[in-house]
C-alpha cells in the first residue's frame, strides 16, 4: 500500500512539474529573498561567507534592498588560537537587463548592481599557553571596521515562478556567491 501511494504521489509531482511555467519577470512590488554562500572572502584570508539579501522591485527592472553577510575563521600562531568574526551589512541595488538582450530564455534573469555597507570585525582569543590568558597578552585587531563599496553581476535561473538558483561575480563580500532565491 505504501509503495502504491508513493508511486501515485511521485507521478502527480512529475506531471505537475511538467506543467509549471517559470519566468524571470518582475512586477513592481515583487520581493526576492536570496540566501547563499560565498567562495573566497575579500577582507580576510579564509572563512566561508554566508550571505542573505532581500530585493524589492521598484520597477520591472530595478530592485533595491538590504544584505547581511557573516564570515568566521580561525587563526593560530604557535600556541595561540584566535577566532575572527566579520559582519557585513548594508543596501544593494540591481538592474535586471535580460529583456534588453533578446535571448528568448524566459527563465533566465541577468542583472548587475552596486552595494554600499559597513563591515565590522572582532577577534577572540580562543586558546593560549597554560598560565597565559587574554589579560596577559595584548593583541589588537588588525582588521577593524570599514565602509564597504562593491559592484556585482549575476544570473538567476527560475525553476518555477517562485524559486530560482543564482550566482554572482563581483567585488563586495566574496568574488563568487551562489545560492537560492524565493520570489513573493
Amino acid at each position: 500500500m505504501k509503495k502504491s501511494f508513493t508511486f501515485i504521489l511521485f507521478g502527480i509531482l512529475v506531471f505537475y512539474a511538467g506543467k509549471v511555467s517559470s519566468q524571470a519577470r518582475y512586477d513592481k512590488g515583487n520581493i526576492l529573498i536570496n540566501g547563499g554562500i560565498g567562495v573566497g572572502y575579500y577582507y580576510s584570508h579564509g572563512g566561508i561567507p554566508i550571505v542573505i539579501s532581500g530585493e524589492y522591485a521598484v520597477t520591472d527592472a530595478i530592485t533595491v534592498g538590504p544584505y547581511l553577510g557573516y564570515t568566521s575563521r580561525a587563526y593560530s600562531y604557535s600556541y595561540w588560537k584566535y577566532r575572527y568574526t566579520f559582519i557585513d551589512f548594508g543596501v544593494r541595488g540591481s538592474y535586471h537587463f535580460a529583456k534588453h538582450l533578446n535571448l528568448n530564455i524566459d527563465k533566465l534573469d541577468l542583472y548587475g548592481g552596486i552595494l554600499i555597507g559597513y563591515l565590522g570585525s572582532r577577534y577572540k582569543l580562543v586558546e593560549s599557553p597554560s598560565g597565559f590568558g587574554a589579560g596577559y597578552y595584548s593583541y589588537s585587531n588588525p582588521y577593524g571596521s570599514i565602509l564597504r563599496l562593491g559592484i556585482f553581476g549575476g544570473a538567476r535561473y527560475y525553476f518555477t515562478d517562485q524559486f530560482a538558483a543564482y550566482g554572482e561575480l563581483g567585488y563586495g563580500i566574496a568574488p563568487l556567491t551562489f545560492g537560492l532565491t524565493v520570489k513573493f
